[in-house]
């Protein structure tokens, strides 16, 4: 299991199609940079001990078709900008 935070750096892996992170112990929060991994197509992050908001740059993610975050200790609302991808 990991137990530390998302890496900021994850974010400069742009040409990835899919992260799973589910069932480990990270903490922190999600990384704004998340909406410049312009091929992602999933993002699996439950399970985890995320907290912070969900960023608005997962809008910016035009490929995604699927995102999970469930079961963590996010706060805030869902922003709308997810409503916008496919």
């Amino acid at each position: 299991q990991l137990t530390s935070s998302i890496p900021s750096w994850i974010t400069n892996l742009t040409k990835l199609s899919s992260l799973t992170l589910d069932f480990n112990r990270l903490t922190g929060s999600i990384p704004n940079g998340i909406g410049d991994m312009q091929f992602l197509t999933s993002l699996a992050l439950s399970d985890n001990n995320l907290t912070g908001t969900i960023p608005t740059s997962i809008g910016d993610l035009t490929n995604m078709r699927a995102f999970t975050a469930g079961a963590n200790q996010l706060n805030g609302t869902i922003p709308t900008e997810i409503g916008l991808l496919k």
